[in-house]
């Protein structure tokens, strides 16, 4: 897993590669991967807001989820801020997808046998 960046407030936040896992875990627990996906089709702000304070805080931020979702339903038509915002969502998708293979490595087949190639 690579260490996640997220910036708020003009200040960026770090969760080095070696702490992704614990605070994977974390973000799991508030929305699985599949949810999370959705979003970008069909936003749950509440629940994004909650993923995002949860990696902020674990950063050493100190920031509330109210905070969080006041700053994304705020920044909604701002390029800037809804970028920064996509952005973190994209960086959750990472987290939870950090080990994952990558280009087509190691495919299952749908009867569940690993590729042969």
């Amino acid at each position: 897993m690579a260490e996640v960046k997220i910036t708020w407030k003009d200040a960026e936040y770090v969760i080095p590669d070696t702490r992704a896992f614990q605070i994977g875990e974390r973000i799991e627990e508030i929305a699985p991967l599949g949810e999370i996906l959705g979003w970008l089709h069909q936003p749950r702000f509440f629940k994004m807001a909650r993923c995002l304070g949860e990696m902020l805080r674990f950063a050493g931020c100190k920031v509330s989820d109210q905070e969080v979702h006041a700053q994304l339903v705020g920044s909604m038509g701002k390029a800037d801020d809804g970028d920064n915002f996509a952005g973190a969502v994209f960086a959750l998708v990472d987290l939870l997808m950090g080990d994952a293979p990558k280009g087509g490595e190691g495919k299952i087949d749908p009867e569940g046998k690993p590729d042969a190639s």
